[in-house]
């Protein structure tokens, strides 16, 4: 998705929460073409891996939403899991 996407951070207050966003408006993961869909693995483990290297957490995690009210837009979250669990969050 290079040059189909953004990645934005901070999200809730957590460093190293990132949202990548398509760059034209889909609804649903489906709507991705080919192309799109062909770059979105290697896209998300280049953000994964440099936030592993940047926040020194043990793991990532990535999840899609597109539900937020007035805002149906297919976004993905990166979210770093320190070393000390979510104990590390609060």
């Amino acid at each position: 998705m290079a040059g189909r996407a953004c990645v934005r951070d901070g999200l809730a207050g957590v460093a190293g929460w990132l949202v990548v966003l398509p760059r034209r408006h889909l609804l649903a993961l489906d709507e991705l073409t080919p192309a799109e869909a062909a770059d979105l693995g290697p896209l998300l483990r280049t953000v994964t891996s440099a936030l592993r290297a940047v926040t020194d957490c043990e793991k990532t995690y990535v999840a899609l939403f597109a539900e937020a009210e007035g805002f149906g837009h297919v976004q993905f979250h990166v979210l770093p899991r320190p070393a000390a669990g979510v104990e590390g969050y609060g």
